[in-house]
């Protein structure tokens, strides 16, 4: 059984990976309830401003791309001083 937490207007339901700068999770989007995936500034680098400002440009990069292998950001902020990407969830490896 999964554990749900609140993250701002998402659930987060399972934590779908980790890297060197974010943890990505499963959720939902609770505003449309559709199925979403987050990437999560891990929160000890949320203090470093120019790594903040590097993750805010991969999201603004990544949603002026238009691709069919490309998945769609929903959208980016910051909640709780933690900043996110959301984006589409697409079915599959």
């Amino acid at each position: 059984m999964t554990s749900v937490r609140t993250f701002g207007g998402f659930e987060l339901h399972e934590k779908i990976g980790s890297g060197g700068m974010a943890t990505v999770y499963r959720g939902i989007q609770k505003s449309l309830d559709r199925p979403v995936v987050l990437k999560i500034l891990h929160p000890h680098l949320s203090e470093d401003e120019m790594l903040v400002a590097r993750f805010e440009r991969e999201a603004h990069a990544a949603a002026n791309l238009r691709h069919e292998n490309i998945v769609q950001v929903i959208d980016c902020g910051r909640q709780d001083d933690t900043s996110y990407i959301a984006m589409e969830f697409v079915e599959g490896l």
